[in-house]
């Protein structure tokens, strides 16, 4: 760099040098991303993410200060947008690359978002995610599970489903292939009646 700057012999060569340095650092960032929540019909809304705009907006006053970026420099997605990111993704099993481009935003960025909205979530789990303890409230979720679908002796529901990714192209990739032949990851999911 200090052989570059002592070559340069007058100001057309430093706005060259200049523009050069800038094209680097350009990047590839959708500033004007939607407001999801404006742009969808209740139903819309739902059939894209699985949720409600009032159980996004519950989600996101839940998670917001564990995935919150400190600043917003550097174009930094909100918190909002990590949130419609990580749900399109979880809603459509839509490769990362396609879920970026549903906000603007890189694959790899995608990728780290919806880890970091997964991870949040997940550390709420203690204050959702609770078997019945006592005699009546066993009594009580079993009579409710009955109610809604025949099911005797229920107290709650867990479901796994596997979400479709690129290989890893790790040391071990074969790890991330599942029985049905495609690479994913497994998640599992619990519920109870409330």
């Amino acid at each position: 760099m200090a052989n570059v700057l002592a070559d340069l012999t007058d100001d057309e060569d430093m706005v060259e040098l200049i523009n050069i340095v800038q094209r680097r650092r350009a990047r590839k960032v959708d500033l004007n991303r939607e407001n999801h929540f404006l742009k969808w019909s209740d139903g819309d809304f739902i059939k894209r993410f699985r949720l409600s705009k009032n159980g996004v907006r519950f989600l996101l006053d839940s998670i917001q200060n564990l995935i919150s970026s400190p600043t917003m420099r550097n174009k930094a997605v909100s918190a909002q947008d990590m949130v419609f990111v990580t749900l399109r993704f979880y809603a459509t099993g839509s490769f990362l690359q396609v879920v970026g481009d549903y906000v603007g935003i890189d694959k790899s960025t995608a990728s780290r978002i919806v880890y970091k909205v997964s991870r949040a979530i997940a550390s709420l789990h203690n204050e959702f995610i609770k078997m019945p303890t006592t005699e009546q409230e066993k009594r009580t979720t079993t009579q409710q599970f009955y109610n809604i679908s025949r099911f005797p002796k229920c107290i709650g529901a867990l479901d796994c489903t596997h979400i479709k990714i690129m290989s890893p192209g790790e040391d071990e990739p074969e790890i991330y292939r599942n029985r049905k032949g495609f690479f994913s990851v497994n998640i599992q999911a619990i519920c109870k009646i409330v």
